[in-house]
C-alpha cells in the first residue's frame, strides 16, 4: 500500500506531527509508517504513543541512511517522506548541507516541516516557483497532485527575464506545465516577480498567506557547484528563510517516481 514515511527524533515531535501527518495520509490514501533514527536501544521508539493504523519502527542509523533504507525497500511502497527541520539543522551548518546532499539520492519527494508546525496545518495555498531550475517539469506533476488531492490554491511564481533566450526557454517550460494542468483540470494562478531566478527564490518566503496554511514546492539541486559546500545550495537558504512554511522538495532525477492522475 502507498505509504507516508515520517521520521522523528523524539516522541514530543511526533505529538506535534500526528495531526498533519494523518490529514495528509487521509487526503492521499496513504498508510503511515513512523521511524526513529539514531535510536540504538529503541528507547525513542518505546516513547512513541501507540496509535491505531500506524506502524512504528526504530533505526540506529543516521537520518539519510534511515530514509534510504525504507524508500529502497521493495517490500514497502514509500511515496512521500516527511520530517522536521530540526532533523536537518540539529548540528552545524556543514552537517546540514551534507544531509541535504545525501537526500538528493531519493526517488520520492521529501516534505520538511517547521518545528512549530500548526497541528491544524493543511496545504490550502501552494506556491510553485518556475525559474528554469532542473526538475521543474517533474515538480509540476507533484504540484498538480497535491493541488488536486488537497483542493489547494496553486500559485505559480515566475520571473520575466531580460534575456530573450532565457525568456523563450521559460515560456516553453511554462507551456508544457500549463498543458499538464489543463489535462488534469488543475486551476492555478500565475504571478510575474522580478527578472532573475534569485529574485523569485528570495521573495517566495514572503508570499505565503498569514493563515499559515501554506506549502512551497521546490525542485532540489541536481548538481552541487563547489561553493555550495560552503554557502549551502538554494534549498538550504530557502529553508533558513522561509519562516513556518513547509517545503516539499522534488529531486530532478530521471528515475523519479511521478504521480499519475
Amino acid at each position: 500500500m502507498a505509504t507516508l514515511l515520517t521520521v522523528i527524533s523524539d516522541a514530543d515531535e511526533f505529538n506535534l506531527l500526528i495531526s498533519p501527518v494523518s490529514n495528509l495520509a487521509k487526503a492521499f490514501g496513504y498508510k503511515i509508517l513512523v521511524t526513529t533514527f539514531r535510536d540504538k536501544d529503541n528507547s525513542k521508539k518505546q516513547q512513541c504513543p501507540q496509535c491505531e493504523n500506524i506502524e512504528f519502527v526504530a533505526s540506529s542509523e543516521d537520518l539519510p541512511f534511515t530514509i534510504r533504507h525504507h524508500t529502497e525497500d521493495i517490500g514497502r511502497d514509500i511515496q512521500l517522506v516527511m520530517f522536521s527541520e530540526k532533523n536537518i539543522f540539529h548540528s552545524r551548518k556543514r552537517k546540514a548541507i551534507k544531509n541535504l546532499s545525501a537526500l538528493r539520492k531519493l526517488k520520492v519527494p521529501y516534505l520538511i516541516v517547521p518545528e512549530s508546525l500548526n497541528p491544524t496545518w493543511q496545504p490550502e495555498n501552494i506556491y510553485f516557483p518556475l525559474c528554469l531550475r532542473d526538475g521543474e517539469k517533474e515538480a509540476s506533476a507533484w504540484a498538480a497532485h497535491w493541488t488536486k488531492y488537497n483542493r489547494s490554491n496553486l500559485k505559480i511564481i515566475h520571473p520575466v527575464f531580460k534575456d530573450p533566450d532565457q525568456q523563450k526557454r521559460l515560456w516553453l517550460v511554462f507551456l508544457f506545465i500549463q498543458r499538464l494542468f489543463k489535462r488534469s483540470n488543475i486551476p492555478h494562478e500565475t504571478r510575474a516577480l522580478g527578472h532573475r531566478q534569485k529574485e523569485v527564490r528570495n521573495t517566495i518566503p514572503s508570499l505565503p498567506e498569514p493563515s499559515g496554511q501554506n506549502l512551497i514546492i521546490f525542485p532540489a539541486t541536481r548538481y552541487y557547484s563547489p561553493e555550495y559546500y560552503f554557502t549551502g545550495p538554494p534549498e538550504f537558504r530557502l529553508l533558513k528563510n522561509r519562516g513556518n512554511t513547509p517545503v516539499l522538495f522534488v529531486n530532478p532525477r530521471n528515475d523519479l517516481y511521478v504521480p499519475c492522475g
